[in-house]
């Protein structure tokens, strides 16, 4: 029972993600808000997001454990959408109501990937089973909502995210028990060295560069002329390529070490990024949709997997909080900010050129500092 209920999280979890990731700026577009506008408040989101997982996951390492702290942000998650479904109108209420809906949310991935890494016992290929259930979920989401009538989006969009957010309460009760650690005499805060932070520092220039797919990259898709028909297709084949990734990242890690398959994963965006800037055509969008799955799911189960054997299984709630805030939170946020203020400018496909430039700087950085990796000879926590 634990992992099927840690999977049927992760899946109705990501769900909400298919239908927020593809539709929210669309959706706020059709609503009259202006491109530069939707940037600094998705900006501003991630950035209030910073504190959620932090905060929820030093609460579940010292006092309740993850799985009451989840249970209790689902609480929150519902009440949020249920104001935003019945109190919907234009003006400042959406943007403050969406607002609610993201920092009720964004504690939830750190949370389930604790759990997951627990019940995986550090086994990189359970953990990326688990895993891609959650791109099913998202899969499954955003083709609904694409077969819906496209001029009734808005609707879709309120529904979804009320429906999603009452199975959430209802998954969070099927989740394994795992007990808060034991208070100790370690300081989490002062116990994390420089190198680490250069780590996250550079993994984190990389989620900058997702800030315009973030933001919607469906605006690529209608500015090149692909039917909106075929945006469901387009985003199953990307996240068609995330969920086979994740199944075979056990085998890859039994080969080749975590930062060279970071490494990896950040070169395969950078290329996805150089070729959409280069070549403006359906085909272009066709072939660069599965480097999304080394892109992200490569990038993303390295990470996890990284974090919890640097750690040796200790406060690893607040660690993987600390990664979700830092790097999904603070940059995210710039991310995002770069978006709007460049597609208020200039072509989508033109954002993304400008992507280059945080990938070369990871890449970079991951190449100078070899030790700036979570795989430390010694743990410090």
């Amino acid at each position: 029972m634990h992992l099927w209920g840690i999977a049927l999280a992760f899946f109705v979890y990501f769900a909400m993600g298919g239908i927020l990731m593809p539709y929210v700026t669309p959706v706020l577009l059709e609503m009259g808000y202006g491109k530069e506008s939707i940037g600094t408040l998705l900006a501003c989101v991630s950035l209030l997001n910073t504190l959620m997982p932090v905060l929820f996951g030093r609460a579940a390492d010292r006092w309740f454990g993850p799985q009451n702290i989840f249970r209790m942000g689902t609480l929150m998650l519902l009440f949020a959408c249920s104001v935003l479904f019945f109190g919907w109108r234009a003006g400042w209420f959406v943007p403050l109501a969406l607002t609610a809906v993201f920092m009720c949310r964004a504690p939830f991935a750190s949370l389930l990937d604790t759990m997951a890494g627990e019940h995986a016992e550090g086994d990189p290929h359970i953990y990326g089973r688990l895993r891609l259930t959650g791109s099913f979920g998202f899969v499954i989401a955003v083709l609904t909502i694409s077969l819906l009538p496209a001029e009734s989006l808005t609707v879709w969009f309120r529904w979804g995210l009320l429906l999603i957010a009452m199975l959430m309460v209802l998954s969070s009760w099927f989740l394994p028990t795992l007990h808060a650690r034991p208070k100790t005499s370690i300081r989490f805060w002062s116990h994390l060295p420089a190198r680490f932070w250069i780590w996250l520092t550079a993994i984190g220039l990389h989620w900058v560069s997702f800030g315009p797919y973030n933001y919607g990259i469906n605006l690529l898709f209608a500015e090149i002329g692909i039917p909106s028909s075929q945006w469901g297709a387009l985003w199953c084949l990307g996240i068609g390529a995330e969920i086979a990734m994740f199944y075979l990242s056990g085998i890859l890690f039994n080969h080749f070490s975590y930062r060279s398959l970071l490494m990896f994963a950040i070169a395969t965006s950078a290329l996805r990024w150089l070729i959409l800037w280069t070549y403006l055509s359906p085909a272009a969008v066709w072939f660069t949709q599965p480097l999304h799955g080394s892109g992200f799911a490569l990038y993303y189960a390295a990470a996890m997997a990284g974090i919890r054997d640097w750690s040796g299984g200790k406060q690893l709630a607040s660690l993987q909080g600390l990664f979700t805030t830092v790097v999904g939170g603070a940059f995210g946020a710039i991310g995002y900010f770069m978006a709007g203020f460049l597609y208020s400018r200039m072509p989508f496909h033109d954002v993304l050129g400008y992507m280059l430039i945080p990938e070369i700087l990871s890449l970079a950085i991951l190449w100078k500092y070899s030790k700036a990796s979570p795989l430390f000879e010694t743990r410090p926590l």
